[in-house]
């Protein structure tokens, strides 16, 4: 089984896959403009996510874990991330996609939890931390993120973590 972590953010969604060892087998960034219509990115990155998890990985069983909304950001753009991440997780479940949702804060907590604050650079906690905890060296949040995502799915299927019934919405599909 493979465990995917899904970062989906309108500028660049970032998805890294874990093999059942840990192993960070791949990632991968979808990019779409910020001159693009709002719909049109929108309809790009569920395209590109989705091409890539049913071709890539159609014969592989896997559990998705995917980052949730960031309720305090401010970055504008708020409904479009909403319908972006809506809509991405409703072809997931027609898919039949087995999914988590995990909130920003709790992935945060997770990853950098119990690691010292670094003073090597200035890219910022959760990059630090991938670095760090994962052996995973980016200057890409997203792709960061992602990788945090799958391990802190490894984890939890893997490793019998009890993070899930605490912080993540599990969602089985219907039949």
């Amino acid at each position: 089984m493979l465990i995917v972590g899904i970062d989906p953010s309108l500028t660049g969604t970032a998805i890294a896959v874990v093999d059942q060892y840990g192993t960070i087998v791949d990632t991968q960034r979808f990019r779409s403009s910020p001159r693009s219509l709002d719909g049109d990115r929108v309809d790009l990155l569920v395209h590109e996510v989705c091409e890539y998890l049913c071709k890539r990985l159609q014969n592989e069983e896997i559990r998705i874990f995917i980052e949730g909304y960031a309720f305090s950001s401010n970055h504008g753009k708020a409904f479009t991330r909403a319908e972006y991440i809506g809509l991405l997780k409703h072809i997931l479940r027609i898919s039949n996609m087995f999914y988590w949702t995990v909130p920003p804060t709790s992935l945060k907590k997770h990853t950098v939890a119990g690691l010292p604050k670094s003073t090597k650079t200035k890219k910022g906690p959760m990059l630090d931390a991938v670095a760090q905890k994962y052996n995973y060296e980016t200057d890409d949040d997203n792709l960061a993120d992602a990788v945090a995502l799958a391990m802190y799915g490894y984890a939890i299927v893997y490793q019998d973590c009890v993070y899930l019934p605490h912080t993540c919405e599990s969602i089985r599909m219907s039949d």
